[in-house]
């Protein structure tokens, strides 16, 4: 008794569509064309982070260097114009690392897939088509064989019940039930080769396309295996472009934190302040001391 847990056979196209190859082909084709849409989508977001890369630049070129502002305020814009600039580095490297790492290898992966696809294809149409001619030929062969063996059995019933005929035409049904007889035995020698013909052709079909099914699955499990890298790779990148963006995010919102509106103002004092003393009430002056104020002055 075998085990309910026992492993179930693999199952694989050669096994399970051994009759299925324009669907097998299908499904091949239809892969391509989705890591051709894909490889589409990563070129765009190469120019979308290239984009927005420039972008920042631009708005860190717009920030302020040189304002009368204090050290808490100073800091909190350098920041801001830090991270504008870390997200354009993070952008150019991410953009970067599709192009190197994803784009490429798409790219080589959709050429060698439609290379290879299309000998592939080019082989098992040839070998269907080959055994199709094999079950022609078996079944005009099957069907000729049937048509003379009916007319020769008939003409040979014919035959043997024309015992109280003409001499004559005794002789001529005679003559006629041996020649088709002899076309049936020659149609039965053609039926036979072509059923050997048929069932060769069968044993080497299966093998054939064996052959290219078992290459249209490893081209599909390569391919599948190759988008998933892809999606990994992009998710690598992605993960880490999110990480030091919310590292510079971080240092930003702690520089915005630290701004103290009294801290300013008293730097802004401390800066600009002449240190004297406020003027007291003016008393009036004798008209000899505002002269010599004047001569002084």
């Amino acid at each position: 008794m075998e085990s309910s847990d026992a492993a179930e056979p693999e199952r694989t196209f050669k096994t399970d569509l051994w009759d299925g190859f324009e669907c097998v082909c299908k499904k091949v084709e239809s892969g391509r064309r989705l890591c051709e849409t894909f490889l589409t989508i990563m070129r765009d977001r190469m120019a979308l982070e290239d984009t927005y890369a420039a972008g920042m630049e631009r708005l860190a070129a717009k920030c302020p260097k040189h304002i009368n502002e204090g050290s808490t305020v100073l800091r909190a814009i350098g920041c801001f114009r830090n991270e504008a600039i870390r997200k354009a580095e993070q952008s150019r490297e991410l953009a970067e690392g599709i192009r190197d790492d994803i784009v490429q290898q798409l790219q080589e992966t959709v050429k060698n897939h439609q290379t290879v696809f299309k000998k592939i294809y080019s082989d098992g149409v040839k070998f269907i088509k080959l055994m199709n001619g094999h079950i022609q030929t078996h079944e005009r062969a099957m069907l000729r064989y049937e048509k003379t063996c009916r007319e020769a059995d008939a003409t040979c019933m014919n035959a043997q019940a024309s015992d109280r005929s003409p001499p004559p035409l005794k002789t001529k049904l005679a003559i006629k039930a041996l020649q088709l007889c002899k076309e049936a035995q020659i149609a039965e020698e053609q039926y036979r080769h072509a059923l050997d013909a048929l069932n060769n052709g069968r044993r080497t079909f299966r093998h054939q396309m064996t052959v290219v099914l078992d290459a249209l699955q490893d081209m599909e499990e390569k391919r599948i295996q190759c988008f998933k890298d892809a999606l990994r790779k992009l998710m690598v990148y992605q993960t880490s472009y999110v990480r030091n963006i919310q590292y510079d995010l971080d240092i930003t919102i702690e520089g915005v934190e630290a701004i103290d509106p009294r801290a300013e103002i008293c730097e802004y004092i401390d800066k600009v302040a002449s240190g004297r003393q406020p003027p007291h009430d003016s008393n009036m002056l004798p008209w000899p001391v505002i002269t010599e104020w004047r001569v002084r002055k």
